[in-house]
């Protein structure tokens, strides 16, 4: 019927063509509304959380409420339904102990690791002391060398971990004392009138680990962890399940 014939090539050759023209008119328009100072539609969505984020990212583009009190930067809350993303933020002092738990291999351990590190790259031995229970996968060991770190016991160190319990219980009695005698009733009330006592930080990965070996310091830890808040000394835990707590 003498209507040329078209082969796939041909239709590619096409379809490729045109797609180059849209992408130079694109460029054009894109380069135009910079020059004119023209600002991008906002997105529908925020970009995707990165899967790996240093803290000194977050610091730089977030601003983090210090004011607040003692506070360490652990991650990267994305909420897509309210376009926002803001850094996630733990107020130690605001706590009332904390317990972290999740299978194995969710990233406990990974929590803790950045939140001692966010502690130490910002607050001096005076402000915070840190005492960890590795009875994981002494992981924590490394942050041994930091001075705001009191020390890292392992498992299988019977005599530190024992000598670390008998610590905390003689420095709550010596702040009972103190805050008697300052005549106030907790940590939060004594830093507003003094500041030479920093906020005692106690960290155990694992706690079924150290509960399965040191049954007989269960008391004790029940009594630090009761008392220690109103002194303190806020205790951070994992496990697997809520019920190894």
């Amino acid at each position: 019927d003498g209507t040329p014939s078209t082969t796939g090539s041909d239709r590619r050759a096409a379809s490729e063509d045109a797609s180059s023209q849209l992408s130079v008119c694109v460029d054009y328009i894109t380069r135009t509304a910079e020059k004119l100072g023209i600002h991008a539609t906002r997105p529908l969505w925020l970009p995707q959380l990165p899967r790996t984020l240093a803290l000194e990212e977050l610091e730089e583009r977030f601003e983090v409420d210090y004011e607040r009190g003692t506070a360490a930067v652990v991650g990267l809350v994305d909420e897509p339904e309210k376009q926002a993303q803001y850094p996630l933020v733990i107020y130690i002092e605001k706590l009332n102990n904390l317990i972290v738990a999740g299978s194995a291999g969710c990233g406990k351990t990974t929590f803790l690791q950045t939140l001692t590190l966010s502690l130490i790259t910002r607050y001096t031995p005076e402000q915070v002391e840190i005492y960890c229970m590795d009875f994981s996968s002494g992981t924590l060991r490394p942050f041994e060398k930091a001075p705001q770190v009191g020390g890292v016991v392992l498992s299988d160190e019977a005599e530190k971990t024992r000598r670390l319990f008998r610590m905390l219980e003689e420095a709550l009695t010596e702040r009972k004392e103190l805050f008697s005698k300052a005549g106030v009733g907790n940590f939060e009330e004594y830093r507003k009138i003094n500041d030479d006592l920093p906020l005692l930080v106690w960290i155990i990965d694992n706690y079924f680990g150290f509960a399965e070996i040191y049954g007989d310091l269960e008391e004790s830890f029940q009594k630090l962890t009761r008392d220690g808040v109103k002194y303190g000394l806020q205790t951070i835990i994992t496990c697997n399940h809520l019920n190894d707590a």
